[in-house]
């Protein structure tokens, strides 16, 4: 690929700017092409005046939970976009919503930031998984809940399953 090609154009959404900047730099050395907002209502407004193929959306922007809305619009305007979740506060409830809404991946700020350009880009390229781990796969490795409640998660064999884009 040549070196000012652009990979794609991207959203990201977190109201924190060193963040913003942090994750904005990484993608942009790996030739995303990244628009960087810290609030809901500017990427509402992004969303419904600019085409993007990724949605890089904190959970937590303003509000408890409120980078779901953020999901949720560009699921309805941009349906083929890949949609991400990047947090700091994982936890099962979200976790669940985004498995139920067909969010592509849910990435841990800090340890997955580094190869989440290599990730997008393999979402992007259709070689992501067509099966996703399991969900007490993904929650060992992400370690965001107590033993009792992973063995729960794993009696329920719960499966990330793939969107269809279209």
């Amino acid at each position: 690929m040549p070196f000012n090609k652009q990979v794609a154009n991207l959203l990201l959404v977190d109201d924190e700017a060193v963040v913003r900047f942090i994750v904005s730099t990484l993608l942009a050395t790996q030739n995303f092409n990244v628009k960087a907002v810290a609030t809901v209502s500017e990427a509402l407004n992004l969303i419904h005046t600019e085409k993007f193929e990724l949605l890089v959306s904190d959970l937590n922007i303003a509000a408890w939970h409120d980078g779901l809305e953020v999901i949720e619009a560009m699921h309805r305007k941009q349906p083929k976009c890949l949609t991400f979740i990047l947090t700091a506060t994982p936890d099962l409830e979200s976790l669940l919503w985004a498995i139920r809404h067909k969010v592509d991946d849910y990435f841990m700020k800090i340890s997955d930031e580094e190869a989440l350009g290599v990730k997008l880009m393999a979402h992007l390229a259709g070689a992501a998984p067509a099966k996703r781990q399991s969900l007490p796969e993904v929650l060992q490795h992400r370690a965001i809940l107590p033993d009792q409640q992973t063995r729960r998660a794993r009696e329920l064999h719960l499966v990330w399953p793939k969107r269809k884009r279209g």
